[in-house]
């Protein structure tokens, strides 16, 4: 009767020890996953803040490159000597030229320029034009407003933006000031991002502007921020993107709870 009673205390004990260890694995399972997920999650929101920061630098950045060639481009269309060039064909030869050579490059990043007479007719360029751009020029010596758009090219996509040039006797513009600018080279000249898995890219309203890969996939974080640049531009819709590869936090957070 006592070897029984014994064994059912034994017995009893144990079944209670292993309800307890059931549990405090369940305790220790339920707290890691709640410690894993809260972790995991402010990884992330840590991420995404830093993403924020640095597409605001680099947009800034490429901003203030742009403006400065879009206030440059505006103040060569007001030139006296583009204008008299127009109506004087010694002048187009013997200094327009020479004179545009100076504005191949604007903050480091190339700027081809074209300027057309009053018929758009293209009567000289700073060097290789991808498109002559007729159908703009027209645009523009028609309505006297300046015009951007975004173009594409096998190293990428650009900007073209036209210009009037404007007469104080004139009503109409004399001719056009077209210019181009690669988004490409405007994102070459930002610095190298830093750490693994990330990823920057310039991009428009349209597309990605410098054809690297799609939008981010769904295992990426993204932070897109927006150009500050003159208004002939601003219809683009021109931003930075900076991107981060997921799985790179999750393994880290793995080699964390490992």
């Amino acid at each position: 009767m006592k070897g029984r009673t014994l064994f059912a205390k034994t017995r009893l004990a144990n079944q209670i020890a292993l309800a307890m260890t059931v549990l405090t694995l369940g305790f220790i399972l339920i707290v890691g996953g709640l410690s894993y997920t809260i972790t995991r999650k402010q990884l992330i929101e840590d991420q995404e803040i830093a993403l924020g920061n640095q597409a605001g630098l680099y947009a800034q950045q490429s901003g203030n490159t742009l403006r400065a060639i879009a206030s440059t481009m505006e103040q060569l269309a007001e030139n006296a000597l583009v204008l008299k060039a127009l109506a004087d064909p010694v002048a187009r030869r013997t200094a327009l030229a020479p004179f545009l050579k100076d504005f191949s490059s604007i903050h480091e990043v190339p700027v081809t320029v074209l300027i057309t007479d009053g018929d758009g007719q293209p009567i000289v360029e700073n060097g290789p034009w991808p498109d002559p751009s007729r159908a703009w020029s027209r645009s523009v010596l028609e309505t006297g407003e300046r015009h951007a758009a975004i173009a594409t090219a096998d190293e990428g996509d650009y900007l073209l933006v036209a210009e009037p040039i404007l007469s104080s006797r004139a009503q109409l513009p004399k001719g056009a000031l077209l210019y181009t600018v690669s988004l490409t080279q405007v994102q070459a000249r930002l610095p190298p991002l830093g750490g693994a898995g990330l990823a920057l890219r310039l991009v428009h309203s349209a597309r990605n502007a410098t054809h690297e890969d799609d939008p981010p996939a769904p295992n990426r974080l993204s932070h897109t921020a927006p150009l500050a640049v003159p208004a002939v531009l601003q219809p683009l819709g021109l931003g930075v993107e900076v991107s981060a590869d997921r799985g790179i936090l999750t393994d880290s957070l793995n080699r964390l709870f490992a």
